[in-house]
């Protein structure tokens, strides 16, 4: 998947059932990780709830290509995860 500057988000697969992806750290990332998603009915709704039981959102919720939306967060202890929603899921599609 072209990202344009951010340069080729490179995707894997087992069969249809994508597993993950990765590409090249921008140089404002302190460091290269991985970041797990979760997958929940709704990524506006889990970004409210992470911020009400004292999470922070750092990115999103946002539309990501294919019409899903995504947003990452910390928990409150700090430690980093994100949640994805299709749109089919959210009644959006």
């Amino acid at each position: 998947m072209d990202m344009g500057e951010a340069g080729i988000y490179q995707m894997f697969h087992r069969g249809a059932q994508p597993l993950g992806g990765f590409y090249n750290r921008p140089p404002e990332m302190p460091v290269s990780a991985w970041l797990n998603y979760v997958r929940v009915p709704d990524a506006f709704a889990a970004a409210k709830k992470v911020t009400e039981l004292g999470g922070t959102v750092l990115n999103g919720p946002m539309e990501v290509p294919g019409g899903g939306f995504i947003a990452q967060c910390l928990d409150p202890q700090g430690a980093a995860f994100a949640v994805h929603s299709e749109p089919e899921d959210m009644g959006r599609g």
